[in-house]
């Protein structure tokens, strides 16, 4: 099926307006089937993207290196979210050239992640839901 990626966070536009997650809100909820990934994760709006997410179950959240550099301000919110209502719907990213894979792990280790299967959905098997493919 159909599924969109919007960048939706980072240093876009002119001002942080214009990443604000209100607007993927809108979006998300006019399209209820619509599957849309949310890359960078709405930052700097952690707290209102978590907010969008939790009431649009649409949206799946790669807030990439945004979660996975050291010191990122926030990137424990979004382990504890999966832990909560993104288990689903948290998606492991590394914004690479930015992070680069072996970085991006080794930080994500560190999250407080609750378990192996949460961090399982956010590294595999939750973008493979929203890319419509299958793994073992």
């Amino acid at each position: 099926g159909l599924s969109v990626a919007i960048s939706g966070g980072g240093f876009l536009g002119p001002d942080f307006g214009y990443v604000n997650p209100i607007y993927i809100q809108r979006v998300a909820r006019a399209f209820q089937k619509l599957p849309v990934m949310v890359c960078h994760g709405g930052w700097p709006w952690i707290d209102v993207m978590l907010g969008v997410a939790y009431r649009c179950p649409n949206l799946y959240i790669s807030p990439d290196m945004y979660m996975t550099m050291e010191g990122s301000p926030g990137a424990e919110r979004w382990a504890q979210a999966a832990n909560y209502f993104l288990k689903e719907r948290l998606v492991f990213g590394t914004a690479y050239p930015a992070r680069s894979l072996q970085q991006s792990l080794k930080y994500f280790h560190t999250l407080p992640f609750k378990d192996d299967e949460v961090k399982e959905n956010v590294l595999t098997r939750n973008a493979a839901r929203f890319f419509g493919v299958q793994v073992p």
